[in-house]
């Protein structure tokens, strides 16, 4: 399935990019102290520089070169693999893949959802995670 492929590398950047960033916070910092201590790059394994940019509900981390978002949400100190509709919508629209709507979205994780492959996330919902 595309969309689960899709789902599998979103998470396996995004996971990168929270770890790069969560290692440069001040011992102890939470999701909540993240917008003072969040440095304006972030560079991740492979040498790739993102921007990142807090905002109310988590970090969008930005790649200057390939213009790819990736949208975190703000529990992902807990939970760097949780993703929902809109951040892959919003992530797919930025790597230039076409017919990826919110409604087509919804639908596929409430799929994906129902046949175990996901599962809702404990604190957010409409979040997910990866079984």
């Amino acid at each position: 399935m595309k969309r689960l492929q899709l789902i599998r590398e979103y998470v396996a950047l995004q996971e990168k990019l929270v770890s790069a960033a969560v290692s440069k916070l001040s011992p102890g910092a939470s999701e909540y102290d993240f917008e003072e201590s969040l440095a304006a790059m972030t560079t991740i394994d492979d040498g790739t520089t993102w921007l990142a940019k807090a905002h109310g509900l988590g970090v969008m981390f930005t790649n200057p070169k390939s213009r790819t978002v990736v949208d975190a949400h703000i529990g992902f100190i807990d939970a760097p693999n949780v993703f929902d509709a809109w951040r892959l919508v919003q992530y797919c629209e930025s790597t230039q893949r076409t017919n990826e709507d919110l409604k087509s979205w919804q639908e596929t994780l409430e799929e994906l959802t129902r046949n175990g492959t996901i599962e809702p996330h404990r604190r957010h919902e409409r979040h997910y995670v990866m079984k």
